[in-house]
């Protein structure tokens, strides 16, 4: 069932409403580290909607309206932080992108078989002059729920003539870095999800350009997985690096 207008509307203003209130509390960049406690607060505040009462499995409905509210959050906070370096952050439709589209479009495609393809992703952050794509963003509440797939479409990518990185940025729901703490302390985990961690920070490792954790809780830094605030400086290097 559609998302009714009001719905859509209602949490759009909402969760820009709670960013610039808590970007005003934490800080431009400090505030990424509270996106979970505003998605809680779109549950908590629109779950009574008659929307909800009307379907069998809300959960469902519930998972892509926090997933598009998360992409929004992170769409602004990027793009605030990447203004003065001349970059761009949009969601990659005709819609936000305009006349820049059909090239941004071919920038980002990959060949598989006979067909180009657009990789998955949420958001690209590209330059203006001259017209460049840097980087690609899949945004996700959990850093398990997609790794593989965000491996897959960095493999394709490193075949383009374009320099183009792929990102995860997560606000990580499934407390992989907080498991993994207690994994080294030899607290007891579950066997299968301590191998779903170990599988999922070897994929990220290896066949990823780079993991951003926006938490609240520390994270143990690689050389691949950081903190959030480092997406800027990575940004930065990109931009610095485009002839």
């Amino acid at each position: 069932m559609p998302i009714p207008k009001d719905l859509k509307n209602g949490i759009k203003e909402f969760t820009k409403q709670r960013y610039n209130e808590l970007k005003k509390q934490y800080g431009p960049i400090e505030v990424a580290k509270y996106f979970s406690n505003i998605l809680n607060e779109i549950k908590n505040k629109f779950s009574s909607h008659v929307h909800f009462k009307n379907l069998e499995h809300p959960d469902q409905s519930w998972r892509k309206i926090l997933g598009d509210a998360l992409e929004v959050l992170f769409q602004l906070n990027i793009g605030e932080g990447i203004q003065k370096l001349g970059l761009l952050c949009a969601k990659p439709t005709r819609e936000c992108l305009g006349e820049r589209y059909d090239i941004i479009l071919d920038k980002i495609s990959v060949e598989i078989g006979k067909n180009k393809v657009q990789p998955d992703s949420d958001l690209v952050v590209y330059l203006l002059e001259p017209l460049e794509v840097i980087a690609i963003l899949s945004v996700k509440k959990k850093f398990r729920e997609r790794i593989a797939q965000v491996a897959y479409w960095t493999i394709k990518l490193r075949g383009k003539e374009y320099n183009i990185k792929n990102f995860l940025i997560t606000t990580d729901e499934d407390k992989t870095f907080s498991l993994e703490k207690k994994i080294k302390q030899k607290v007891k985990i579950r066997e299968d999800t301590k191998q779903e961690i170990q599988k999922a920070k070897a994929i990220a490792e290896t066949d990823t350009n780079g993991t951003f954790v926006a938490a609240e809780f520390n994270i143990d830094e690689t050389e691949k997985i950081k903190t959030y605030e480092k997406i800027f400086e990575e940004l930065k290097r990109l931009k610095n690096g485009v002839k």
